[in-house]
């Protein structure tokens, strides 16, 4: 219980501190009657904010002083929930009161590199960890027990001339946002989603997914290399699909985690067309690769090798493949 007080205590005077120092005094002789009501309502909320932090980042060792004084991020969430007490005061609509919200809320922005509309409307206990460069949009909903990073970017779909109205994503509770991720347009994500760092989502998520991203190419190349290779692959079941510049494609094979090739894992091409191969997957029932957790991709072409890294899931029932996306990347020139 004195514990309870004590956080109290201590994130009262850094609200205070922060809504002195976001305003103006014309602005605050505008809120004079209402400045304890704004406090208070954004104290509330904020305990509970401080408390999501100290259990969930462990980078903070639950020291909740280092978090008010230190934590950058969390005066961002300190600004955006004063710029949502002024509306839940109920304070006269008008001009000054939206010029006040968007003082607190730019103010977080100054300090934080975090943007968060004041309009937005977000739950209990949310974090915001390393949140540099995040943006969250006027119209964007996010439930409770929320835990975004840096870059995250819930935004609409377009870019200039966006219509008015319900244009940002909604988030559904206990949702976790990788660094880097795009959620755009008015989609809904539902609860105890995880969205992995850099992807980007742009359709309703149902509850208890979890989002990765289905391909990414990295390619390195000398400036003596003329073929410049863009490769999508996954495997379904027992064939594997590739699309992308590989009209000169070679030869295909199957590597370990050392890169040996295995020889038993055999890749046949069975369809052919432009940009597009499948190969399918033989596997004799026993064959060690069998069990394997992972195994790997070897594209020949005549200047350069690309190999895509890590076939997850080789399933040990019945000998199939089931639905995984490979990643790309090590592109080795012979040029």
């Amino acid at each position: 219980m004195n514990c309870n007080i004590s956080i109290h205590s201590q994130v009262f005077s850094k609200v205070k501190d922060v809504f002195y120092s976001a305003i103006t005094s014309d602005d605050l002789n505008y809120l004079a009657d209402d400045i304890d009501k704004v406090l208070s309502i954004s104290v509330q909320w904020l305990v509970d904010d401080i408390l999501a932090y100290s259990e969930r980042d462990p980078a903070s060792h639950g020291r909740i002083t280092t978090i008010l004084e230190c934590s950058t991020s969390f005066h961002a969430v300190i600004c955006y929930r004063l710029a949502s007490a002024l509306s839940d005061c109920q304070l006269a609509e008008g001009s000054k009161l939206d010029l006040l919200r968007y003082k607190f809320s730019n103010y977080g922005k100054l300090i934080s590199g975090i943007e968060i509309h004041p309009g937005a409307t977000i739950g209990k206990r949310f974090v915001i960890d390393h949140g540099y460069g995040t943006v969250i949009g006027e119209t964007c909903c996010i439930g409770d027990n929320c835990y975004i990073l840096s870059n995250v970017i819930l935004g609409a779909v377009g870019i200039a001339d966006n219509i008015t109205g319900k244009r940002h994503p909604t988030i559904g509770n206990q949702v976790e946002i990788g660094c880097g991720a795009r959620v755009l347009g008015p989609v809904t994500i539902g609860d105890n989603v995880f969205i992995a760092p850099s992807c980007v989502v742009t359709d309703h998520i149902p509850s208890g997914t979890k989002i990765t991203i289905a391909n990414q190419l990295q390619i390195c190349r000398t400036d003596t290399t003329d073929n410049k290779l863009s490769v999508s692959a996954y495997v379904q079941d027992d064939t594997l699909h590739l699309t992308g510049t590989i009209e000169n494609l070679q030869r295909v094979a199957s590597l370990d985690s050392d890169h040996n090739e295995i020889e038993t894992l055999a890749l046949f091409k069975v369809h052919l067309m432009g940009t597009y191969n499948e190969y399918r997957i033989s596997k004799p029932k026993d064959d060690t690769a069998t069990n394997r957790s992972n195994f790997n991709i070897l594209l020949c072409f005549e200047l350069q090798q690309l190999i895509l890294i890590n076939v997850n899931g080789i399933s040990k029932q019945e000998n199939n493949i089931m639905n995984n996306i490979v990643n790309c990347k090590n592109v080795v020139d012979f040029a």
